[in-house]
Formats: C-alpha cells, structure tokens, sequence
C-alpha cells in the first residue's frame, strides 16, 4: 500500500509539474502529448 500511495503522489506532482509548464510555456505541450502516447500504450 506505501509503494502505491508514493506512486500516485509522484504521478500526481508530475501532472502538476507539468500543466504548471504548459501554462507558462506553450513549448511544453508536445511533450504533454509524448507523455499521453507514452502512458496510454
């Protein structure tokens, strides 16, 4: 259960991370479509 919650807290701050990139620097928004593709497959 530890390892779990760690990895939904680290996947949680990643997402803020990176929406907080997107909205301060459009270049980011290819990356956030990589990192889609990436998880999605």
């Amino acid at each position: 259960m530890f390892v779990t919650s760690v990895s939904v807290f680290v996947c949680n701050a990643l997402i803020y991370i990176i929406k907080w990139l997107t909205t301060h620097n459009h270049r980011f928004i290819p990356t956030l479509d990589l990192l889609k593709i990436y998880f999605t497959y």
